[in-house]
């Protein structure tokens, strides 16, 4: 239909007037550069202009069109920077910043702040690795900002051999929060050598080789050390990487299951389980289980089948770990089952691996031997950011 103009036919400085029942003036649109009125309705307008407001009657919100997407007016008020959402829980509204990707969180005014830091997990190691060390988790409540520009860095997982990188929340003046990237896992090089695991917000598993060998170490307050090798005899298994909530399993047989990775953790910013489970589950972030969302869980090592052993490939630990890739016994034959990478935005250890393109069959146990393949890569970070109107 044709647009609905209203206009004196004669006159000057006229103008259009909405009166209440008292006959009260509610708008008046001379000289007020008002072009549209506030609209109610259950889904946002089309084709909006910037400036242009409307009420959702679903969310009970007012809404305002900035140029380029719709913005809530409840989440302009204290600050700007990644993605903005809102929920409830106990009766209170909570404002969450929710940074999957680097970016800047600026606080328009002084207030309080709760944040979870979680840097990118370690990737594992190349041959029958260690499990990649989880992402550190740096978690505090009631911490103070200012009205300045806090530079956002998400870190990335690590790749093959490869630690993951920081988070951090880097303010323009003062002192930045760094959470540590975890540490790669550790491989397999010859009899009795291994390539070590890294120290990292928790630390990588160890690889199996004859001797002891010992995971990564974690970083205080943020992670766990990743699992050892005292197996002897070449197991070829490796050990888990380490978690934010527990270390690594460590391995001290030749030949059977790789360690699973430490598992994360499900509390943040000092909430409950239940109260951090409402806040993950509002941005949909970290691994869920059983009513719990995890993060920062250590990578599994790598299983191998020797003799009449299983070799089934550590589970990873709940907070996006990956799994570690093995054998299972399907009947009379051994299946290899592939690893999987830390799952993104949990800072997830990478599982180990001992995959490679070519099936060998290996000397004196007739079991089949996959040498020389890449680990899986640890899982990126997430940065998330909290407060009440």
């Amino acid at each position: 239909m044709p647009d609905l103009t209203i206009k004196p036919n004669s006159g000057s400085g006229n103008k259009v007037i909405i009166q209440d029942q008292a006959g009260a003036a509610v708008l008046t649109t001379a000289d007020s550069g008002i072009s549209s009125l506030v609209m109610k309705s259950s889904s946002a307008p089309g084709s909006p202009a910037e400036g242009e407001m409307y009420y959702n009657s679903s969310t009970k919100r007012p809404y305002i069109y900035n140029g380029s997407q719709w913005q809530g007016l409840h989440d302009l008020s204290k600050a700007t920077g990644g993605t903005i959402s809102n929920y409830v829980d106990s009766g209170t509204t909570y404002i969450v910043h929710t940074f999957r990707s680097s970016g800047v969180f600026t606080p328009l005014s002084p207030f309080s702040i709760d944040y979870a830091i979680v840097a990118g997990g370690g990737g594992a190691g190349q041959n029958y690795s260690g499990g990649g060390g989880a992402g550190g988790l740096l978690t505090a409540a009631s911490y103070a900002v200012t009205a300045q520009a806090y530079t956002i860095t998400v870190g990335s997982g690590g790749g093959t051999n490869t630690d993951g990188g920081n988070s951090i929340i880097d303010p323009a003046s003062g002192s930045a929060l760094t959470a540590i990237g975890g540490g790669k896992g550790g491989t397999y090089v010859s009899t009795g050598t291994t390539s070590g695991a890294s120290v990292g917000g928790s630390g990588g598993g160890a690889a199996s080789a004859t001797g002891t060998h010992n995971g990564g170490a974690g970083t205080a307050g943020q992670g766990n050390a990743g699992g050892n090798y005292t197996g002897g005899n070449n197991g070829y298994q490796a050990a888990g990487g380490g978690g934010a909530g527990a270390t690594g399993d460590s391995e001290t047989s030749a030949g059977g299951n790789g360690g699973n990775g430490g598992i994360g953790k499900n509390e943040i910013m000092g909430l409950s389980a239940a109260q951090t489970y409402t806040l993950l589950s509002s941005i949909n972030v970290g691994e869920s289980n059983q009513s719990a969302r995890w993060l920062a869980g250590g990578g599994g090592g790598s299983g191998y089948q020797g003799q009449s052993q299983a070799g089934n490939g550590g589970d990873g630990g709940l907070g996006g770990g990956g799994t570690g890739a093995g054998y299972y016994v399907d009947g009379d034959d051994s299946v290899y089952r592939y690893g999987t990478p830390g799952q993104p935005n949990t800072g997830g250890g990478g599982g180990g691996s001992g995959a490679a393109s070519a099936f060998n069959y290996a000397a004196g146990d007739g079991a089949l031997d996959i040498r020389g393949g890449p680990g899986y890569a640890g899982g990126s970070g997430v940065i998330m950011i909290r407060y009440t109107l």
